[in-house]
Order: C-alpha cells, then sequence, then structure tokens
C-alpha cells in the first residue's frame, strides 16, 4: 500500500499542477481576450466617429449646394415672371398709356 500511496500523493500533486497551469493559461487567455476586446471596440469607435464625421462633411456641402440651386431657381424663375408680365400685349399697353406715348 505504501507505493500505491506515493503514487496516489504523486498524482494529486501533478494533477494540482495542471489544474494550476490550466487556471493560469485561463486567466492570461481571459486577459488577452479583453486586451483584444478593448482594442477592437476602440478602433470601432474611432471609424464610427470619423463615418459620422465625414457624413456631416458630406450634408453640410450638399445642404450648400441645394441652398445655392435653390437660390438660382429663384432668380429664374424672378426673371421669367418678369419677362412675361414686360412680353404681355396689355402690360405694354398700360406703360405707354402711362407714359403718353400713344
Amino acid at each position: 500500500y505504501g507505493r500505491i500511496d506515493q503514487l496516489s500523493a504523486e498524482f494529486q500533486t501533478r494533477l494540482a499542477e495542471v489544474q494550476g497551469q490550466i487556471s493560469q493559461l485561463r486567466t492570461e487567455s481571459q486577459a488577452r481576450i479583453d486586451q483584444v476586446q478593448v482594442s477592437l471596440q476602440a478602433q470601432i469607435d474611432h471609424l464610427r466617429s470619423d463615418f459620422q464625421a465625414r457624413t456631416d462633411q458630406l450634408q453640410t456641402g450638399l445642404q450648400a449646394q441645394i441652398d445655392r440651386l435653390n437660390q438660382k431657381m429663384n432668380f429664374t424663375l424672378v426673371l421669367l415672371l418678369i419677362l412675361l408680365t414686360v412680353m404681355n400685349p396689355t402690360f405694354t399697353d398700360l406703360v405707354k398709356s402711362l407714359l403718353g406715348l400713344r
């Protein structure tokens, strides 16, 4: 029985060592996973921030272009209304009568 007890004690010692190594590897692996996760989250946040900034910049640029086009369209409409008014024979007759050109 002495040899069996010795082997059992040695087995228990080795088992404890292996369990300790496994526990240490698990802790190190979890720490590494956490580190990689934090790094990836930081990269994702940076990319999200860059994307938002670029989107805002594009939106501002597009809004400026839309505003310029609206101004041009309004100016064109005013010119068209003036042209239609001036070219209208009734308006022309009214101006002639007001200026006494008849």
